[in-house]
């Protein structure tokens, strides 16, 4: 099981290597992935393969989330709310 802590380090270590000492960088960037993150979640979708090679930044140096390859659509309920893993994969059949 990959741990919450080792994908946040992998995720932000180029961060800390170009910007070692700026605290306030790196906390910036993390704010914006985890919006796009909860903003696709928000949507019904997972992106499955969330790496560094997968975050770009643009020109006005934002973060942007590239490779949607291996990403799951959750399907929704009648009310628009996304099922729980479609039932939990179905009780694990």
């Amino acid at each position: 099981m990959f741990c919450f802590t080792q994908f946040w380090i992998i995720i932000f270590k180029p961060f800390l290597l170009y910007f070692p000492r700026d605290i306030d960088c790196t906390q910036y960037y993390a704010a914006q992935l985890l919006a796009a993150v909860e903003w696709l979640h928000s949507k019904g979708i997972l992106h499955r393969d969330l790496k560094p090679e997968n975050i770009l930044l643009n020109e006005k140096m934002q973060i942007l989330i590239t490779d949607f390859g291996s990403a799951k659509l959750l399907p929704r309920a009648e009310d628009g709310a996304m099922l729980q893993e479609v039932k939990r994969k179905k009780n694990e059949i």
